[in-house]
């Protein structure tokens, strides 16, 4: 397919720096400041609004500006991992004290309501956020360094949602919640033999497993649409495959061909839109590592959407239901150091937006 030209314009703190394939556009949507060499992102709303880590600030970028997420008093940093359609978000802010303290929180318009932690638990952790503004994650139960951690979800008021036995041992991790309160995650078993992780998809209450490929031994469920289909990986041992639990099926995304060197022998998924559209990332038999979209039964390859002389490696972290990609940017040159960017990569036509609205924002604007 004939590329086309990079074109670079400068829009505020983003630029648009080539379009590419069926014609997506790729955003670099810049530093918090000229001399930062590195964001990474953690999630996108369905507006195109990011955010991510961008050193030792957390940033939030939407309409071509970018702005640090303000650290609260006394903590150290923050670590933002969610956010919904309203622009509330989920995260974590490290306490300044000794070890290792995270207290979980939302923040809305530079307002942060603190979550707090279950039982006598010393620290929590926010990982997803619904456009109801509920929040789950998972949070010590004890006042020890040995406390096992129980899912949580939090509506105004802390309820613990628990691992999937009554084992006083097992814990449990929530990863993200739809609007219909479903919630997905992970619990975890020391006293079984095998699987001694399993993901979890609770409902009303109560814990569902997620079952496994065949002759896998363990599951882990990340992200939940609205339909209900969840993404996570299956998982036998070291090895993990991302695949998408459906209807009550599981759907290998990548399945393994060994006779294939572009075949990918591990992969995971990382997000999913209420399309059934899943991005992730995995290593093929021949050792080569890809970031891809799964759409329809087909898995499309980052670099195909990217002009080939594009200089950065793209991984894409998250997928909203225009079809947009929040991508980590590894820079070709030194693809296990620094720099890393944060890209956005727009398809041709954004799906429910208005016609006119080239960067899915929901408006019609100069920003188009």
């Amino acid at each position: 397919m004939k590329r086309n030209p990079i074109v670079v314009l400068f829009i505020l703190s983003g630029s648009i720096v080539g379009r590419a394939g069926d014609q997506w556009t790729i955003t670099d949507i810049g530093t918090l400041t000229p001399n930062a060499s590195l964001t990474v992102p953690t999630g996108m709303n369905n507006h195109g609004v990011v955010i991510g880590a961008g050193g030792e600030s957390s940033f939030v970028w939407g309409c071509g500006v970018m702005r640090a997420v303000p650290r609260p008093m006394g903590t150290r940093y923050t670590n933002v991992r969610d956010i919904n359609d309203v622009g509330q978000i989920a995260g974590s802010a490290r306490l300044d004290v000794d070890g290792i303290v995270n207290h979980a929180y939302r923040w809305h318009n530079d307002q942060i309501e603190w979550i707090g932690t279950l039982g006598d638990g010393r620290a929590a952790t926010a990982w997803g956020i619904n456009n109801f503004g509920h929040v789950v994650g998972y949070s010590e139960t004890e006042d020890s360094p040995f406390s096992p951690a129980h899912a949580f979800f939090w509506n105004g008021q802390l309820i613990d949602v628990g691992p999937a036995t009554e084992d006083p041992d097992d814990s449990s991790a929530a990863y993200d919640v739809n609007d219909t309160g479903t919630i997905v995650g992970s619990s975890h078993f020391p006293n079984r033999p095998h699987p001694r992780y399993t993901g979890c998809v609770w409902h009303d209450g109560s814990p569902c497993e997620l079952l496994p490929l065949p002759g896998d031994l363990a599951t882990q469920g990340d992200k939940i649409n609205n339909l209900g289909t969840i993404a996570g990986i299956s998982a036998y041992q070291r090895e993990n495959h991302a695949v998408m639990w459906r209807d009550g099926e599981i759907i290998a995304l990548t399945p393994f061909n060994p006779d294939d060197p572009n075949s990918f022998e591990t992969s995971e998924a990382y997000d999913i839109n209420d399309f059934d559209e899943v991005v992730g990332a995995g290593t093929t038999v021949s050792f080569q590592g890809h970031g891809f979209l799964w759409r329809n039964g087909e898995i499309i390859l980052m670099e195909s959407l990217a002009p080939a002389d594009f200089e950065w490696i793209l991984g894409p972290e998250a997928i909203n239901n225009a079809g947009q990609l929040a991508c980590r940017g590894h820079y070709r040159p030194d693809p296990f150091g620094v720099p890393q960017r944060t890209f956005i990569l727009t398809p041709p036509v954004c799906r429910g937006f208005p016609r006119g609205d080239a960067n899915c924002d929901g408006l019609v604007n100069n920003f188009d």
